[in-house]
């Protein structure tokens, strides 16, 4: 790994951090939105909370929220992997120990090996999940579940639409719950003890 190969990959990875970062802030940010307008619907209605329209408001929004949770959870997946082999580089081209330069050029490949061609993830899902939660998902799932259960329980159950609106929400939630840790690209690769 010649000089002007790791200025130019390096200069591509910076390119990929920021869109890994942008995606997770514009994700996060869109959340945020549908789960306010959500919100206005109901409080702006002229009639008490729930009506079939607001309802419906509501359960879009927590769909929308949940959805953008997982692409959350995907780019911040991106993000480490990027950030995992940047480090990698820093620590190359840091070097302070010439003899370690061979350890920190196998540490380097097999960084890019995992990271990059592979496509594994830096981060165990758990890790993920709670990550994207502090980003203040952990609110708007609380806010809007109380707000779409408050609303279904003072619904008219005979109504077709709030069964159509329950049985949207739990089969999409089952359908993330489902796919979503069966991605490859979130199957969790360590990097070996010696170049950690």
């Amino acid at each position: 790994m010649n000089d002007d190969w790791l200025q130019a990959y390096l200069g591509e990875m910076g390119r990929e951090i920021d869109n890994a970062s942008s995606q997770l802030h514009e994700t996060t940010n869109w959340s945020i939105g549908v789960v306010v307008a959500a919100f206005s619907a109901v409080a702006l209605s002229e009639e008490p909370f729930p009506t079939r329209w607001t309802l419906v408001a509501v359960g879009v929004a927590w769909i929308l929220t949940v959805r953008f949770f997982v692409r959350s959870c995907i780019a911040y997946s991106y993000l480490s992997r990027w950030n995992r082999i940047h480090r990698a580089i820093v620590r190359l081209k840091l070097l302070d120990d010439p003899s370690k330069k061979s350890q920190y050029e196998h540490e380097l490949r097999h960084a890019i090996r995992l990271y990059h061609v592979q496509w594994k993830s830096a981060t165990r899902l758990p890790s993920l999940l709670r990550s994207s939660l502090k980003l203040g998902y952990l609110q708007l799932f609380g806010a809007t579940l109380a707000l779409l259960m408050y609303g279904l329980i003072r619904s008219d159950v005979s109504d077709f639409m709030t069964w159509v609106v329950a049985s949207v929400v739990v089969v999409d939630l089952i359908y993330e719950i489902a796919i979503f840790p069966r991605k490859t690209y979130l199957e969790f690769a360590p990097m070996p003890e010696f170049v950690q």
